[in-house]
């Protein structure tokens, strides 16, 4: 049973607080995250143990998503299957300094994980630094107008 990680980190310049609202409240990633065409929560509510979503991504078929690991606000994961193949996305936070240091992690393991990762691994890795981007760029547009607004209250 063969077995890959692929990650990519990146820190961004905003409160861990504000990134983990940006990572739970998934249904709006297609806002900022150009690898997501549709995400459709199957349940409400915070994200929780077992939740689930429905993911529409370019070139692959709509797949479902189930939490299996959560630490708010620092940690989600979720894993799908396909035939073959067992998919675990994590999203991992830490603060450093004011910063947030996103992690965003696929592990591909099952009997067809060698030959994906040689496949496709190059694209999966292009795939999540292009998540990442889009989770800095937005979480940290929402930090600068938090501030703003922060600093216009303080001069008024």
């Amino acid at each position: 049973m063969a077995a890959a990680r692929i990650e990519h980190s990146t820190e961004i310049a905003a409160p861990i607080e504000l990134v983990w609202k940006l990572t739970e409240n998934v249904e709006s990633w297609p806002e900022f995250v150009p690898t997501m065409h549709r995400v459709k929560r199957l349940d409400s509510g915070p994200l929780t143990l077992k939740s689930a979503a429905t993911i529409s991504q370019p070139r692959q078929p709509e797949t479902t998503w189930i939490v299996t690991a959560l630490d708010a606000p620092t940690m989600f994961a979720w894993e799908s299957k396909r035939m073959g193949l067992r998919l675990r996305a994590s999203h991992e936070l830490e603060t450093v300094g004011y910063a947030t240091r996103n992690t965003l992690a696929v592990e591909l393991s099952g009997w067809a994980a060698g030959l994906m990762t040689k496949l496709v691994g190059g694209k999966i890795a292009e795939a999540i630094a292009a998540e990442n981007r889009g989770f800095k760029a937005r979480a940290e547009e929402l930090a600068r107008g938090v501030a703003g607004s922060e600093e216009r209250s303080a001069e008024g």
